[in-house]
């Protein structure tokens, strides 16, 4: 009995030495914070709204980032989908269960409308604030970044813990996590390839791409993409990409057309990385099935989706479980933890497939000059016209050949009165009388010249006469 005790104990010990992976539930207790409002945005980091979901308590089993020697929280910036006008707290379930492993998270949105087209390189230059904001580089102090306000959350100091509110811990904002869902991955993948790529090296700690997109408008008219074509991404950093199997599949409100097209999504990042890139696509679920359960955004008809709320809920699971074990490997520079990104086991059956990874975990940067490919506005311009051109000709030619069919001779004057057939007696048969084969006749000949109207006219009215009155006298017998 002693035994078994002893043996009982020991594997407690065991399981409380063990790794906290992302696949489990997260210890820290969290809360979440805005910097402005999605309609009266923060000056200082305008266009973007931000809601920080951070983690500010934890007793136990809170993981091994506070066993570094800094004992410093990752942060992870996330651009939510459709170019990030899809508000952050649809997202609430996901990213507070992140918060939960001890990473600090800023998503961001923005109050514009998707439109057509998208400028991601004016919305990537725009988003060196938020980076500046949690950097505490936007020149207001110390006062104006992510750190104070973590450290100032209304909160009271008679609680115990005092102030459970703010966070306690240091905060790792030198080398920061890039996230993003849909084309949200534009902005965030624009910024570092452009905006801090050009001007050197970035200190990116890795991507977190879910369902990523590129290009500027749904059809992909544009050129202007982040990745060109053939080419490699202009960077080297780690990554992990997460898609949904319904990802490419046709929006059921407008056939042909698909929330990730597979020529601009997915797979277009991850055979264009450079660096150590881990990918997985959730079976089953759509582009928008990582959204929370309530969420009421305007896009989720547009995307095909699961209809399975527990088939969702596994697909959120396994998102949280593959984004904290990515960031865990590589903030602790552990492949243990970038292991269970390939354990189906951890993940759950029918959960995943097409697991993979390429490429070796190194980081750097390496800044290639692209050729640049027309300016964006030029082709939609082009492509504009070249469709309006086409609708015009078509309608001329329609117009025109409707034109000619009017202006036959059959149209004014009884087939066989030209032709010398015998098609002529239906159309007396119609009761067509003298009056009304003199206005066709006079339409026709308003076309040839005088004397040849004379000449006709009279033959005509001969051929007419003769047998319209045969016809007459066969009615009435």
């Amino acid at each position: 009995m002693r035994c078994l005790g002893l043996l009982a104990f020991a594997l407690v010990v065991v399981r409380r030495g063990a790794a906290i992976t992302g696949f489990d539930t997260g210890s820290w207790l969290t809360n979440s914070f805005d910097v402005g409002s999605i309609n009266n945005p923060d000056p200082r980091i305008t266009p973007f709204h931000a809601q920080v979901f951070y983690p500010y308590y934890c007793s136990s089993q809170c993981g091994d980032f506070l066993k570094l020697q800094s004992k410093t929280l990752p942060v992870l910036v996330f651009a939510t989908g459709f170019g990030a006008t899809i508000a952050t707290s649809d997202y609430s379930s996901l990213l507070n269960s992140i918060a939960a492993h001890g990473v600090v998270v800023v998503a961001v949105d923005r109050s514009d409308t998707l439109t057509i087209t998208v400028d991601y390189s004016i919305l990537a230059a725009k988003f060196v604030r938020v980076i500046d904001y949690i950097q505490g580089t936007l020149g207001g102090g110390n006062t104006s970044s992510l750190v104070h306000d973590l450290g100032n959350v209304p909160g009271s100091d008679t609680e115990t813990p005092p102030n459970p509110y703010r966070l306690q811990v240091a905060v790792g904002t030198d080398s920061l996590f890039f996230g993003a869902h849909s084309s949200g991955n534009h902005i965030t993948a624009q910024y570092v390839a452009g905006t801090v790529a050009a001007s050197g090296c970035p200190n990116v700690a890795g991507f977190v791409m879910l369902s990523p997109l590129d290009g500027q408008d749904p059809l992909g008219f544009g050129g202007a993409q982040v990745i060109m074509p053939g080419q490699k991404i202009n960077f080297i950093n780690p990554a992990v990409t997460v898609y949904a199997q319904l990802d490419p599949v046709s929006s059921p409100l407008a056939i042909g057309v698909a929330c990730a097209p597979s020529d601009r999504a997915d797979d277009h990042f991850y055979n264009s990385w450079q660096g150590k890139i881990w990918k997985a696509t959730g079976q089953s679920v759509g582009h928008l099935d990582l959204l929370d359960e309530d969420s009421t955004s305007s896009y989720i008809q547009w995307c095909p989706a699961s209809t399975d709320a527990t088939t969702r809920a596994n697909y959120r699971y396994f998102l949280r479980g593959m984004v904290v074990s990515f960031i865990q490997g590589i903030w602790l520079s552990s492949p243990t933890y970038t292991g269970y990104m390939e354990s189906t086991e951890l993940m759950g059956t029918n959960v995943a497939i097409d697991l993979a990874n390429q490429g070796s975990a190194v980081s750097g940067c390496v800044y290639n000059v692209w050729v640049n490919p027309w300016p964006y506005e030029l082709q939609l311009g082009m492509t504009i016209f070249a469709i309006m051109f086409s609708v015009v000709f078509v309608g001329g030619l329609c117009c025109f050949f409707r034109r000619m069919d009017e202006d036959t001779v059959s149209k004014y004057l009884p087939t066989d009165i030209v032709d010398q057939d015998d098609s002529f007696q239906p159309y007396l048969q119609a009761h067509m009388d003298p009056a009304q084969y003199q206005h066709h006749f006079m339409q026709y000949s308003t076309r040839m010249d005088t004397q040849q109207s004379k000449e006709l006219s009279q033959q005509y009215e001969q051929q007419y006469s003769e047998r319209y009155q045969g016809a007459s006298a066969r009615v009435e017998v």
